[in-house]
């Protein structure tokens, strides 16, 4: 999810993607997974235009996520996309994510 926000503006950049990877890492070590941050999000990336998986995704968080860990997700994807300026394509993912969650701004 976060890298598809991040990519929203068809650029991910190198700041994105170091933002990306020490997240993935704080996340991964905190579940006790020894997983390579870089080679799970290389194999993200394979699916990041699937929008079917995207829409799934939100639909399942949406269904058994807490309203405050959907907004915690939303203000993590904003901040990794912002590290280099949030542009429209961005904006709009985040804003469709809004919606369909009803966080309240």
């Amino acid at each position: 999810l976060y890298l598809v926000i991040a990519n929203g503006d068809g650029d991910l950049s190198d700041d994105e993607l170091e933002s990306l990877a020490a997240h993935l890492n704080d996340t991964l070590e905190r579940t006790g997974s020894d997983l390579d941050p870089n080679k799970v999000l290389r194999y993200a990336a394979r699916h990041a235009d699937n929008d079917d998986l995207l829409n799934e995704t939100v639909e399942i968080f949406g269904e058994h996520l807490s309203q405050g860990l959907l907004a915690s997700i939303v203000a993590k994807a904003q901040e990794i996309a912002e590290t280099d300026e949030l542009d429209e394509g961005e904006e709009d993912i985040l804003a469709q994510l809004v919606e369909a969650w009803q966080i309240e701004e």
